[in-house]
């Protein structure tokens, strides 16, 4: 949990600071033609730099990595493209409501919309944020002896005779379409059913070649007996 509150932070700190950096460079300074707020977008955006890099350096760059589903690499790329688009947001964040704070007129952001992001902003960070965590928090380790998966929300090990069936489950976010609310197919995780009738869950590690791995990873762990229960895994994850 840990990893995900220092990402969460990471996203609205480091997207409020350089959002802000750039309303002040774009409709201010360059308008203006003043030093003073291009200073000031300077400190900005170096506070946003500073938070991302030593927020997100223990949750992307920790010990274990052998054990991992997908690469650092492949972690900060999502990273970067979520705190991008939390940039884009704050800008527009700051310059809808610059009049009303500041008194200075908004440069492209219409009110309402403003209004909108306030409500969706931390929401929207939260949601990115656990997604990623989720994915990138993974550990899974798979050998003779059976089945462990670590996560944000805590480890689960297992002997291959213990579990009952692994079976694919699609995750859908609801995205909106034309005024209506639409389910959109997300990812698609491993559930694993145990004997004891409990479960525990294998997100879905994002690129094909990073499933690949670890379906090969669990086909070279598990006894041959076992090996078919990856079978709809593998037919899901075509």
């Amino acid at each position: 949990m840990r990893g995900l509150a220092y990402r969460l932070t990471a996203y609205l700190v480091t997207g409020i600071s350089v959002g802000i950096a750039a309303w002040l460079f774009l409709c201010l300074a360059l308008s203006d033609g003043g030093f003073a707020y291009g200073a000031v977008a300077a400190i900005f955006l170096l506070l946003g730099v500073l938070s991302a890099y030593f927020l997100l350096r223990q949750p992307v760059f920790r010990a274990g990595s052998a054990d991992m589903t997908i690469s650092p690499g492949q972690i900060l790329a999502s990273d970067l493209t979520c705190i991008t688009a939390g940039t884009v947001a704050g800008f527009f964040l700051v310059d809808g409501f610059s009049e009303r704070l500041f008194g200075i007129k908004a440069c492209v952001t219409d009110p309402l919309a403003a209004d909108v992001i306030a409500v969706m902003f931390i929401p929207a960070a939260a949601l990115l944020a656990l997604f990623v965590t989720q994915t990138g928090g993974q550990r899974i380790r798979a050998d003779e002896n059976g089945l462990l998966i670590k996560g944000i929300s805590g480890s689960v090990q297992v002997s291959w005779e213990d579990i009952v069936s692994m079976q694919p489950q699609r995750q859908h976010v609801l995205v909106g379409r034309v005024g209506f609310l639409i389910p959109r197919h997300l990812r698609t995780n491993i559930v694993v059913s145990l004997r004891n009738g409990g479960s525990a869950r294998i997100f879905d590690p994002g690129s094909g070649a990073a499933r690949n791995s670890l379906i090969a990873r669990l086909h070279g762990a598990m006894p041959a007996r076992k090996r078919s229960l990856l079978n709809d895994i593998e037919e899901e994850w075509e």
